[in-house]
């Protein structure tokens, strides 16, 4: 069940991105600075979820 929660708010966050990005509200390089911050707090916050597959 918390696979399914982290999935669904790093998909969130890429889609609010997204929009973000259709309306240039925010560059290319902040949306992809986000990206990263958010996938690595998301490794660093469950790392037996990475090390299992």
């Amino acid at each position: 069940m918390k696979h399914i929660i982290y999935a669904g708010m790093i998909l969130l966050c890429i889609l609010i991105g997204l929009i973000l990005l259709l309306l240039n509200i925010i560059s290319w390089y902040s949306y992809l600075v986000v990206v990263a911050i958010v996938g690595i707090t998301t490794w660093l916050v469950d790392p037996q979820k990475t090390q299992s597959s």
